[in-house]
């Protein structure tokens, strides 16, 4: 079961963020195990890895009230991904607050969802005095994510070696 806890609900044009159920366990597992999403996420995973990256994600929100987010498509309030803050202990080539992340599912890819939902997330963090600093990090190879990074206003910060992988890594101040 997937603990509560106080996530707000964000909706945009097209798609809603909002808390984790346990009904997104099944639909957010089936993400994780495409190879076209694990290509650039470290590897697929299952169902079980799922369901607890789900709750460290919700136990996230406990502890700093940010997160990630589940995100449904408004229209068919169908999961198609998930979006949102991390404060990673473990990234050391840059101060941060938080990463923003993003995967979906890639039957909706090229929809522009990425760049929706994590503007929308973006834009909650503005209201926040503990994110100053917000870094995304990707695969110097993975061009999509690159692109929605340079959509959101996010600059190209430098290189970095993280949990065994070459990575890039681009910066945004979201305080206005």
């Amino acid at each position: 079961m997937i603990p509560r806890a106080a996530i707000p609900t964000i909706a945009t044009d097209r798609l809603r963020l909002r808390p984790w159920m346990d009904e997104d366990i099944y639909p957010m597992a089936e993400i994780n195990k495409d190879v076209r999403v694990g290509k650039w996420l470290g590897g697929v995973i299952g169902r079980d890895q799922t369901e607890a990256r789900i709750k460290a994600w919700v136990g996230h929100w406990q502890d700093r009230g940010f997160g990630i987010w589940a995100v449904e498509e408004r229209a068919s309030r169908q999961l198609v991904g998930r979006v949102g803050l991390m404060h990673h202990e473990d990234w050391t080539a840059s101060p941060h607050d938080a990463e923003i992340g993003w995967a979906f599912s890639p039957e909706v890819w090229n929809r522009g969802y990425a760049t929706e939902a994590a503007g929308a997330a973006l834009e909650w963090a503005r209201d926040r005095e503990d994110l100053r600093t917000i870094i995304s990090i990707t695969s110097p190879n993975n061009v999509r994510s690159r692109r929605v990074m340079e959509k959101l206003g996010m600059t190209y910060r430098g290189k970095a070696t993280w949990r065994g992988f070459d990575q890039v890594w681009y910066g945004i101040e979201p305080q206005p």
